[in-house]
Order: C-alpha cells, then sequence, then structure tokens
C-alpha cells in the first residue's frame, strides 16, 4: 500500500534531497520534525487566537522548549528595529541642503 507523499516529503525530494525516516535521531530528523510540529502547532495556535502585534511573541514564549532549534532562529531572525529613523535619515537628502 502506497501512501501519498507529504509536502515536506515533496518539498524535499524537489530540492534534491533525500526523506529522513522518522525513527532515526540524527539532527537533521529532529529538525525535519520540528518544521512538521510547527505546522501544526502554528495552524492550532491561530486557529485559537486573534492576531496581534505580540501573536509572535506569545507563540515562541509558548513553545520555545518544545521547538528549540527553530526557536533560537525565531530569536535571532524575527527582531524588528524599534523605529525606523536610522534609515530614514541615512538616506535623507535634507542633510545635504
Amino acid at each position: 500500500m502506497n501512501k501519498k507523499p507529504t509536502a515536506m516529503e515533496i518539498f524535499l525530494n524537489s530540492v534534491g534531497d533525500q526523506v529522513v525516516p522518522k525513527n532515526t535521531t540524527t539532527s537533521r530528523a529532529t529538525i525535519i520534525e520540528e518544521l512538521r510540529n510547527y505546522r501544526s502547532l502554528i495552524t492550532k495556535y491561530n486557529s485559537q487566537n486573534r492576531p496581534d502585534i505580540s501573536s509572535f511573541l506569545t507563540f515562541w514564549k509558548n513553545y520555545e522548549f518544545t521547538l528549540p532549534y527553530l526557536f533560537k532562529l525565531a530569536q535571532k531572525f524575527g527582531c524588528t528595529p524599534a523605529t525606523s529613523v536610522p534609515a530614514e535619515s541615512a538616506f535623507s537628502t535634507a542633510s545635504f541642503v
């Protein structure tokens, strides 16, 4: 009986990677499993919570220990500047007048 490939398996095949079996304990398998868990957790979270400005922080506060690898990435890449003043002043022509 052939099962239908999952979206993750289709993605990995399209980029030339082999699908890692679920029962292996490599870090690669762990990350793939975390991505699967993330998809189900974020879908559940979004269906139960109204999106707002703090949704990102609240989600990761709740699941930082469940998704430790993705949590580290979220910490590193999920930051936004508090103001755009430095960017605006860097490209402003008013200072040259």
